[in-house]
């Protein structure tokens, strides 16, 4: 009996869905020699061209003219293209790997990739016709078949037509073509016939899109520090039909008048302050640019015109989003966040901007991006030698209020609030900003910081955002760590050849111990970052970091219960919570995280922090568009069960347990998880079927 290795089971497991069979990962798996993280990296590859193909049929059915049509296709061509296996080295493979699929290739191109096939195998044209194809080169003895997979009918009928000698369907699979090269004898028995022999097929000519007039206006104007990404075909046509569809688009590239009875800022407002557009520029960023620009019109103007580009572009990619899951979103995601950061100071030179500018527009930020950048934005100030040299210092968040956000929720100013508390405050003043205080610099806060502590926070890992603390808090967490008993191992790597990485992890950092982790949840970290040893382990070594602090602000907060300092108690609460939601998976990426490695680390939460945790997982879960969308879901939740606590029960069990009655239950062999229960979203589709019958 044929054994399937539990690898491969994995893989077919964890990738399987309409778009990719398990028969096809199967070919990968073995195409890859059985190695299961090259064929994982490939499939990921594989899912994410999917997904951007998807995207581009869309806008292919959309397009309005054949020219636009033919840019999409190409476009598809060049992705579907590396869903396959390269053809640069066809002649090396066995006669077994020659496996295609063409099932999404427009029917002009998989008609051209047919045709390259044979052209990758070295096949040489030398003394035939034009138009046919010997059995000259490296493919020489026996019967070569390519079994080219197609649920297209398309496709199917036009390869069956312009190769009806080479081509038929196979037996076994009606689903599949094989494309045949008898054994050659001499030059006249192994012809293949091209397409239309008599006339080659015509070369459509790709028309070059002429940059729009509106572009050229606004960006011939060159500031320093300011600039764009590369600006794709598609991306360009996009951005120039929402330009269209501004109703102020045109005042924004009239020439500029100066002389007006309005105040300079007034005047500027009066041109690009625009309240009502989901990407307009608000009131308070355009009075910043023009008093960091040292009151210069034109040149605020100049600036106000990049920014229109770029916000038109984070517009594209906010429509292109969502449409997009998984590692496709991701990178839709991260583009979107690149160009945030591009409309504001580069982080290199904020020495050089007046201390009374420091203002930070975070409008359009994905809420992981936002607290990405915020971090780097404090990294760079408390870095700096001069900035904080003399005096604090306070400098603006611009987040906005939620007018335009889902549900009124200003999700980046709420969590901004959250996780740095006592560090963050709203701003008196601007009903969208908040304030990020800086003390002054009195001393090197890493110059008496302990090894291990600088050793976790040079290491950047994404998603991974650094704590708030303050640095009077370094001794005590210090002790702590060092009072832990197997502290030397956690920071001195051995690795033994004879286990497994994730068994190497597991050795490393297991602690049985109180504010320790457990062999479940290091298995789950490795699972998070794709079984990359080296990345896990820096995620498992921001975690003994995060324990050590969430262990001194337990005990902190002990101390004001004991002496009934309510707000100090509460205060401290608010901290907790916060470093613990940051142990765990944020709840703004949910779309892109496989749904079995869905797992929460509940412990350390306070009672109310860990039921406010659950109700936001429960409302993101349900908005989400794709989560429930195939199957229903079951989320463990690691509540532990009390054997650390004075009842030996766990409160935030019960209290779970209490408020999500008929929707969590315990899990089946671990008392210390909890299964959060979500079914399958019914579809139109569905109801209607349920109503015919």
């Amino acid at each position: 009996m044929l054994v399937i290795p539990e690898s491969l089971k994995k893989l077919q497991l964890r990738f399987t869905c309409p778009e990719l069979s398990s028969s096809w990962i199967e070919y990968i798996f073995y195409y890859h020699a059985e190695d299961p993280f090259q064929a994982k990296a490939w499939l990921q590859k594989h899912m994410l061209a999917q997904s951007v193909v998807t995207q581009l049929y869309a806008s292919h059915d959309d397009a309005k003219n054949e020219d636009e049509k033919l840019i999409f296709e190409k476009l598809i061509d060049e992705l579907v293209r590396l869903q396959n296996i390269p053809l640069d080295n066809l002649e090396n493979l066995p006669e077994s790997q020659l496996i295609f699929d063409l099932q999404n290739f427009p029917v002009c191109e998989a008609v051209d990739f047919v045709r390259d096939v044979p052209d990758a195998l070295r096949i040489e044209k030398e003394g035939c016709d034009e138009g046919t194809l010997t059995g000259e080169g490296t493919v020489t003895e026996g019967e070569v078949n390519f079994i080219i997979g197609t649920t297209t009918s398309e496709i199917e009928d036009r390869l069956l037509q312009d190769y009806p000698m080479q081509i038929h369907q196979d037996p076994q699979n009606e689903s599949h073509l094989i494309l045949s090269f008898p054994k050659k004898t001499s030059c006249d028995m192994t012809r293949i016939t091209f397409i239309e022999q008599e006339k080659p097929p015509e070369k459509k000519i790709q028309k070059k899109i002429r940059t729009p007039e509106w572009f050229t206006i606004l960006t011939r104007t060159l500031i320093p520090n300011v600039g764009l990404p590369e600006i794709s075909k598609m991306e360009m046509l996009a951005i120039d039909e929402l330009f269209r569809k501004e109703k102020d688009s045109q005042k924004w590239i009239e020439d500029f008048n100066e002389i007006t009875p309005l105040l300079p800022v007034e005047a500027l407002r009066a041109t690009f302050y625009n309240p009502k557009s989901l990407y307009g520029v608000g009131y308070h960023w355009v009075r910043h640019l023009y008093y960091v620009f040292e009151r210069d019109m034109k040149t605020t103007v100049a600036r106000l015109r990049w920014d229109i580009v770029h916000r038109l572009l984070i517009h594209h990619h906010y429509e292109c989003q969502s449409k997009l899951c998984g590692h496709a979103l991701k990178e839709r995601q991260e583009k979107i966040n690149d160009l945030v950061r591009r409309r504001n100071f580069s982080l290199d030179q904020l020495e050089e901007v007046p201390k009374t500018e420091l203002k930070f527009d975070l409008h359009f930020f994905r809420v992981e991006g936002a607290l990405e950048y915020v971090d780097d934005v404090i990294a760079s100030i408390e870095s700096s030698k001069t900035i904080l040299a003399n005096a604090s210092l306070d400098i603006t968040l611009f987040t906005g209020h939620g007018d335009h956000s889902l549900n009124n929720d200003p999700a980046i100013r709420r969590r901004l609030l959250e996780e740095y508390h006592g560090k963050i405050r709203e701003d008196p003043k601007i009903r969208g900003a908040l304030i990020l205080h800086f003390n002054k610099k009195t001393e090197n806060l890493l110059a008496d910081a302990p090894e291990w502590f600088i050793d976790i926070i040079s290491v950047r890992v994404t998603n991974v955002h650094a704590p708030h603390i303050r640095p009077e808090e370094i001794p005590e967490i210090d002790k702590i760590l060092l009072g832990k008993r197997d502290h030397d191992q956690w920071f001195h790597d051995v690795y033994n050849e004879d286990k497994t990485p994730l068994e190497n992890l597991q050795s490393q950092f297991y602690d049985g111990d109180d504010y320790g982790i457990s062999f479940h949840r290091i298995e789950h970290i490795f699972e998070l970052t794709f079984e990359d040893f080296e990345v896990a382990k820096a995620m498992l070594k921001w975690d003994i970091f995060y324990r050590v602090l969430i262990q001194h602000l337990h005990n902190t907060r002990n101390q004001h219960k004991a002496l009934k300092n309510e707000v100090e108690v509460q205060s401290y609460g608010k901290r907790i919570d916060a470093v613990v939601r940051q142990r765990n998976i944020s709840l703004d990426i949910l779309d892109i995280i496989p749904l079995g490695d869905l797992k929460f680390d509940l412990h350390w939460f306070t009672a109310n922090g860990a039921i406010d945790f659950v109700k936001k997982l429960v409302w993101e879960v349900t908005a989400s568009d794709t989560i429930l969308k195939t199957a229903a879901l079951e989320i463990p939740l690691l509540t532990g069960h009390g054997s650390h606590t004075d009842r030996k029960v766990s409160e935030i069990q019960r209290l779970l347990l209490l408020n999500f009655e008929g929707h969590i239950r315990k899990h089946d062999s671990n008392p210390g998880i909890l299964i959060l229960c979500f079914e399958k979203k019914r579809m139109y589709s569905e109801i209607l079927s349920e109503n015919v019958i």
